[in-house]
């Protein structure tokens, strides 16, 4: 959506635009990519189909909805849920078009992004202060905490691995963690303790009078989720205009009407899942 009202393709090339009398302050395709749901200034939404049509219309919050964010499709339920963000960081949920959830959530800090779960159950409320709520579909808090960055505010969040890790960006920073869904074991809790308490490394693991067991849990907890190649300062001319030993990957993008076909855009580091 551009700031003229034209809602663009992939491509480029213009669908359709409306002209509003009100400020449009976000926007979202639904899971299947057949409506736009628009949040505006006056606190309403507007749904439009892929033609630019409006098939419906409702007010959510007397203030502005800032932010909207839809679910993927569940497997449990077969169902999408909407989430929308007021201007005062309220939170509410929507499973049709035509009726509000009754949960409410109101954040003490001001939001700075919502993102959903791959699977569509967990709403993942990112807030300027760097503290991150976990919100179920249902409207149940899972979890809070304070991302374990010092620079503010936090610049990409991401969910990965299934859904059983987060990835969270804050300038140069990179912080992973570990979903764990369920209610720990004891064993976890003083196993991860331990490997905190080792300086995060298991290198000497094997001097500790612990049973093997205990030694490979250890061991497991030094996989890392992300491995990074990033040159010093001084080597950065070198890493960029010589060839190296190193493949520098950026990402990858899919290609348009092209199924399973991706182009590989070459950058300066490698970020390997």
């Amino acid at each position: 959506m551009r700031k003229d009202g034209a809602l663009n393709c992939s491509s480029g090339t213009r669908v359709w635009s409306n002209n509003y009398d009100t400020v449009v302050h976000c926007g979202c395709w639904n899971p299947l990519s057949e409506e736009v749901v628009m949040g505006f200034n006056s606190g309403s939404i507007q749904v439009l189909n892929e033609h630019g049509n409006i098939i419906h219309e409702r007010e959510i919050f007397p203030v502005s909805v800032m932010k909207v964010a839809f679910s993927p499709i569940r497997e449990c339920d077969q169902k999408w849920t909407l989430a929308l963000c007021s201007a005062l960081d309220v939170v509410v949920f929507a499973n049709t078009y035509y009726e509000i959830e009754p949960f409410t959530y109101q954040s003490v800090d001001p939001i700075h992004k919502m993102e959903w779960s791959n699977d569509g159950t967990m709403l993942a409320i990112i807030c300027a202060s760097n503290r991150i709520t976990i919100i179920s579909y249902r409207g149940d808090i899972m979890h809070t905490f304070t991302a374990p960055i010092s620079k503010i505010p936090l610049t990409a969040f991401t969910w990965a691995h299934d859904d059983n890790t987060v990835i969270i960006a804050a300038g140069g920073s990179i912080a992973v963690g570990r979903v764990i869904r369920d209610v720990p074991l004891l064993s976890q809790l003083v196993t991860y303790q331990l490997w905190v308490n080792s300086g995060r490394n298991a290198n000497k693991v094997d001097q500790l009078t612990l049973p093997t067991r205990e030694k490979n849990s250890l061991k497991e907890l030094d996989h890392h989720v992300i491995q990074c190649r990033v040159p010093k300062v001084s080597e950065i001319p070198k890493a960029i205009c010589k060839p190296t030993e190193w493949r520098w990957y950026c990402t990858i993008v899919p290609v348009p009407r092209k199924c399973y076909h991706y182009m590989l855009c070459v950058g300066m580091f490698i970020l390997s899942f």
